[in-house]
């Protein structure tokens, strides 16, 4: 059921969220600009970085360690692409190299290349199959596969049936599932309008609205719920969590004002 890992993702929530600035930084030619960690010194500290691990890649283009760490470096802040790039020159340079195969996996991931890194994730798990950590990589990659996949379908019937209610609550779920939270707040309040005594509709479009930051949207689609199903003690208890997470929210932000 869609709501059946709720409390992970409300402890995930729980803690502070500190968002990233981007800041235009010097480095090479036809590579982007590292994000700012919110503090000078740190942000200074890695475009250093950044430069030196460039230097020894153009200095040895043999060299692995480098690559690993600045593919890593671009990873965390979100270029993928930059770091799929030199990951495929680790591989190429040291193929019984296992990490460079599972970093690799995780730059196509990113880029929603999901063939591509259940590959690369196979061949780390042949290199070093006492690692079991790349089958569960393998395993969400495909169940995000196959989702992708689903909301294709999807997508294709609601062009045919744009009124269907239940089309929108499974493209709305998936969408959630893939971290998509504004297209997926979207079917789903659709999905209300064309179901609105729907109690699992409601239900999974609160989630999908507290995800997305609309916590006082979201308690009013669970109240409603609630009111629908007065003996679903889930949803009672769902309802009873948001709003200590919203209380929780409120009470950080005072702190930090």
């Amino acid at each position: 059921m869609f709501h059946a890992g709720l409390s992970a993702l409300l402890l995930a929530m729980a803690g502070p969220l500190a968002a990233l600035a981007a800041e235009s930084a010097t480095v090479p030619p036809g590579h982007p600009p590292m994000p700012n960690p919110a503090h000078a010194d740190a942000a200074k500290q890695i475009h250093e970085k950044v430069k030196a691990l460039h230097a020894q890649c153009d200095q040895d283009p043999k060299a692995l360690e480098p690559r690993l760490e600045l593919a890593n470096l671009y990873l965390r802040f979100g270029y993928a692409d930059h770091a799929a790039k030199l990951l495929d020159e680790a591989v190429a340079l040291r193929p019984d190299q296992v990490e460079a195969y599972q970093r690799a996996g995780l730059a196509r991931f990113e880029l929603k290349d999901y063939d591509k890194a259940i590959a690369l994730w196979r061949k780390a798990l042949e290199l070093k199959p006492d690692d079991k950590q790349p089958e569960a990589w393998i395993a969400q990659a495909q169940r995000v596969k196959d989702a992708a996949e689903r909301l294709a379908k999807l997508e294709a019937d609601l062009a045919k049936s744009p009124d269907g209610g239940a089309l929108h609550r499974e493209a709305g779920e998936l969408l959630a599932r893939l971290g998509r939270w504004p297209e997926a707040a979207k079917h789903l309040a659709e999905a209300v309008r064309l179901l609105p005594k729907d109690p699992a509709v409601r239900r999974s479009y609160g989630i999908v609205l507290f995800r997305a930051g609309r916590m006082d949207e979201a308690i009013a689609e669970l109240e409603t719920c609630v009111k629908l199903e007065p003996t679903n003690t889930q949803s009672t208890q769902l309802l009873d969590s948001l709003k200590r997470m919203r209380d929780m929210h409120r009470e950080m932000k005072k702190k930090g004002e």
